[in-house]
């Protein structure tokens, strides 16, 4: 998995969060609405599902190549990548175990992730930005998304922790998020959903002419 990454071992996360929320992106919208109606322990409606996907050939071949590549990089692999989208995503219990009854029921690992990135997603949309980043703002946010931790930020830049911190508090400020981690995930779900985002917003104001 690291090899095929292309990446240190210590950045596995800046990949493993950009191809989770771009996959999320590609997931057909009757899955997305699977993932966010259930929110209970509900078998019958797992059951439903099923149907659904032996009915639907685009929807099963979709997760059987989802689980191809689960357990090529989460299963046969010596790293814990299921702690590091629960470090990334933060599903609370109930979210757990759900995304565990759902994968369990399904005979599908993937939907473990799945679910919990889904739900994820909808509890943050739509994004909302208060002003345009600043260029050190932007440079920032590059650089946490694609190359490296604060810590090889401030080496490399040459800046002090104070004024990273000016840079992280404004950032997470324009996004109303508590720390750098959720506002780095909302800057990607804003990204790989910007249409979906503009057409909320068209619609809003479009009520508010009326």
């Amino acid at each position: 998995m690291k090899k095929l990454l292309n990446l240190k071992n210590e950045n596995l996360e800046l990949k493993i969060r950009r191809e989770a929320i771009k996959f999320a992106s590609i997931i057909s919208g009757e899955l997305r609405q699977f993932c966010n109606k259930f929110q209970k322990k509900d078998i019958k409606e797992i059951n439903e599902f099923k149907q659904k996907i032996d009915d639907d050939n685009t929807l099963k071949e979709f997760l059987n190549r989802s689980e191809i590549i689960y357990k090529f990089n989460f299963i046969e692999s010596d790293s814990k990548y299921i702690d590091i989208i629960f470090k990334l995503f933060k599903p609370d219990r109930i979210y757990k175990n759900n995304a565990k009854i759902i994968s369990e029921n399904t005979g599908l690992h993937c939907m473990l992730i799945i679910y919990i990135v889904i739900n994820y997603i909808n509890d943050n949309f739509p994004v909302r930005f208060r002003k345009s980043f600043s260029k050190e703002e932007k440079n920032l946010i590059k650089y946490l998304l694609f190359r490296g931790n604060e810590e090889s930020y401030m080496k490399k830049y040459n800046i002090s922790k104070n004024e990273l911190n000016i840079n992280i508090k404004s950032i997470c400020d324009n996004l109303k998020c508590k720390d750098i981690n959720k506002s780095l995930n909302i800057i990607l779900i804003e990204k790989y959903f910007r249409k979906e985002n503009s057409e909320f917003f068209n619609k809003i104001n479009e009520l508010k002419a009326i």
